[in-house]
């Protein structure tokens, strides 16, 4: 299967106004298939990117399930779990390979609130305790720190890290979880904030090389 054919696949999934077979047609239809031009088509919700490469995901409501072959699973624990600067040693060294996808959810969900993929020297651009910095790659502003937090942010909105970010524009596309011991694993999953020990919230890693 192509990667233009599950592009076409996910804007279905997480298009609003597909709910009857001629509105479900119709979105399947809107999204280009191998030959066209998608420069113009794709919304910042899909696949950012036009060939088979998967440089950038930066998607609502994800269906893991969907992500092209190669990704696996290889971490996830919910909010309440602490985070410290031994356990992200540990996360790393399960979460090896070339890609990361960080991702959140409620507990119960099988879709990801929000995730977002990149590079591993991408996702893992060390910020320390700098509290507007980011790493842009492809769209999406990375922030890391093992002692601090880690998250991502939409690509030209401005960090607010004190220790994790707690900006408002764009919530939806911010996740953030504290990093170095700090109480619980806390703390966002786009809009949903103050998520510090929740036990209902799950955090997600996938890899790919």
């Amino acid at each position: 299967m192509s990667f233009k054919f599950l592009k076409r696949v996910l804007h279905l999934f997480g298009n609003p106004l597909a709910t009857d077979i001629d509105n479900i047609l119709q979105a399947f239809l809107e999204v280009p298939y191998d030959n066209e031009d998608t420069s113009e088509k794709i919304s910042p919700c899909d696949y950012e990117v036009a060939d088979d490469s998967t440089d950038l995901l930066d998607e609502f409501n994800l269906y893991p399930n969907s992500l092209p072959g190669g990704w696996s699973l290889c971490y996830n624990g919910t909010y309440a779990d602490n985070m410290n600067t031994g356990v992200v040693a540990i996360v790393l060294s399960s979460c090896n390979k070339a890609k990361l996808l960080l991702g959140c959810r409620p507990i119960n969900n099988v879709n990801l609130t929000i995730a977002a993929m990149g590079s591993r020297s991408d996702v893992l651009y060390n910020c320390s305790s700098i509290a507007n910095c980011t790493n842009i790659a492809n769209g999406v502003g990375w922030y890391f720190s093992d002692s601090y937090s880690w998250g991502f942010i939409k690509g030209g909105d401005t960090a607010t890290r004190g220790i994790c970010d707690t900006g408002s524009t764009n919530a939806i596309y911010r996740l953030c979880w504290f990093t170095g011991g700090y109480v619980g694993g806390g703390y966002r999953c786009g809009a949903s904030t103050g998520l510090n020990s929740d036990v209902n919230w799950e955090r997600i890693i996938y890899h790919s090389n």
